[in-house]
C-alpha cells in the first residue's frame, strides 16, 4: 500500500467528498534533497515509549509508528517530528492506519496528525496489524502514519457506499460520480469496510468503469465481534463504504506480489498492468 513514486509539482483536487474537505491553491515546490536518515529512536511524552522513523525513499516519504495508547501532546510532537524529517515546502498525501484501541479517538487523532503533520490529504483505515519500514507489528500495534511527497501528481478523494453501489448500473455510473473519465486518472488507492460494503461487487463495478486502469489498496480490519471497521478521509471517520482515491497527473501506480497473495483475473491483465491480489 505504501509505493514511493518518484515524480516534480503537485496539484490536489478534491471533488465530491465530505463538505468540509478544504480546497488550497497549490504552490509549486521545489525538490530538495535531504542526506538520507537511518531509522532511529525518539523519546516523546513518555520516557520509557520507544518512536521509530523509517525513511523510505529519500526525499519523497517517511513514516512512523506510535506503539503507545492515545496521549494528545505525545501525537502532536511525534506528527510535528515526522513532518520536519521529510524536507519539502508542501507534502502531497497522508496515510494513517489505526488499531482498533483507537476507535473512540479517531477523529481527534486525525485533527492532530492534519494540524501537526501539515498534511492537506489524509486517509486510511483501521488495522488489526500494521506495517512500517520494514517492520511488521502485530502486538499493541498503535498506529502508523506516512508521508508522501508525489510531484506533478493530482490526488482527487472520493468517498462511496454501498447505497451508490446498488444503484450502479453501467460503465459510466462511477464517471458521473467521481466526475472523473479513465483517461483523467493513473489509478486508484482504496481502503474499504469489508461489513457494510459488498466489495467483490464493488470491484467488479468498478472495473466496468475504470480497466485496465490499477487498484490498489486493502479491506480495513477491526472489531470482528462488532462487525466493526473505520475508513478516514481527512477529518472524516466513516464505518461503512470505501475511499478511492484517483491517481493522476505524473504518478502512476504499480504493485507487487507480497507473501501468501495471489494473482486473481487473467494473466494477460496482470501484465497490462491491471493488478488485483488478495
Amino acid at each position: 500500500m505504501d509505493e514511493d513514486i518518484e515524480l516534480d509539482s503537485y496539484e490536489h483536487e478534491e471533488r465530491r467528498g465530505p463538505p468540509d474537505q478544504p480546497r488550497d491553491a497549490d504552490p509549486e515546490i521545489t525538490n530538495r534533497s535531504t542526506p538520507p536518515i537511518a531509522p532511529g529512536t525518539l523519546k516523546i511524552a513518555n520516557p520509557i515509549l520507544p518512536i521509530k522513523f523509517f525513511r523510505m525513499n529519500g526525499q519523497y516519504s517517511v513514516a512512523a509508528h506510535w506503539p503507545g495508547d492515545f496521549d494528545e501532546a505525545g501525537l502532536q510532537k511525534w506528527a510535528e517530528e515526522l513532518r520536519g524529517r521529510l524536507d519539502v515546502a508542501r507534502i502531497s498525501l497522508g496515510l494513517l492506519f489505526m488499531a482498533p484501541k483507537f476507535f473512540k479517538h479517531a477523529s481527534q487523532v486525525l485533527e492532530i496528525v492534519r494540524v501537526h503533520a501539515r498534511v492537506p490529504l489524509l486517509v486510511g483505515c483501521s488495522s488489526h496489524s500494521l506495517i512500517a519500514g520494514s517492520d511488521e507489528i502485530e502486538e499493541d500495534a498503535g498506529l502508523v502514519l506516512g508521508l508522501y511527497y508525489l510531484p506533478d501528481a493530482v490526488l482527487t478523494p472520493f468517498y462511496f457506499s454501498q447505497q451508490q453501489l446498488d444503484e450502479a448500473s453501467g460503465a459510466t455510473y462511477w464517471h458521473t460520480e467521481t466526475d472523473i473519465a479513465p483517461e483523467e486518472t493513473n489509478g486508484w488507492l482504496v481502503f474499504a469496510d469489508p461489513f457494510h460494503l459488498d466489495c467483490e461487487s464493488w470491484l467488479k463495478s468498478w472495473n466496468l468503469a475504470y480497466a485496465p486502469l490499477p487498484v490498489v489498496g486493502g479491506l480495513a480490519s477491526g472489531d470482528y465481534s462488532e462487525q466493526s471497521t473505520q475508513v478516514y478521509l481527512n477529518g472524516e471517520v466513516f464505518h461503512e463504504g470505501g475511499v478511492a482515491i484517483s491517481v493522476g497527473g505524473d504518478v502512476f501506480l504499480a504493485s507487487v506480489i507480497s507473501q501468501g497473495c495471489t494473482p486473481i483475473g487473467d494473466m494477460d491483465d496482470h501484465k497490462s498492468g491491471a493488478e488485483f491480489y488478495t
